[in-house]
């Protein structure tokens, strides 16, 4: 019995913590690899933003995909080229 309480307590060790720590070279990685919103098409100043003018493409440094309905409905103050990532100054 005092064999398997004290192997318990190496199993219990050896499953670590339930937190989850994200280094910094994951945090980089994340921003290669999640998508931002990019122009579809290009489009000029005071075009109203539709669902069809917009796309999701990486890396993800720029406005999220789960961001796009703020986006759609909304008139740009400048020129945009095809591809380009979205800022909200550009709105």
């Amino acid at each position: 019995m005092e064999i398997i309480v004290r192997e318990s307590a190496n199993i219990k060790m050896a499953m670590g913590s339930h937190k989850r720590v994200v280094s910094n070279a994951e945090k980089e990685k994340k921003k290669k690899f999640r998508r931002s919103i990019v122009a579809a098409r290009a489009m000029k100043k005071g075009h109203i933003i539709s669902d069809d003018d917009l796309d999701f493409k990486r890396p993800g440094t720029g406005i999220p995909p789960d961001m796009v309905k703020h986006l759609v409905g909304r008139a740009l103050s400048v020129d945009v080229k095809i591809d380009e990532v979205i800022s909200w100054d550009q709105l």
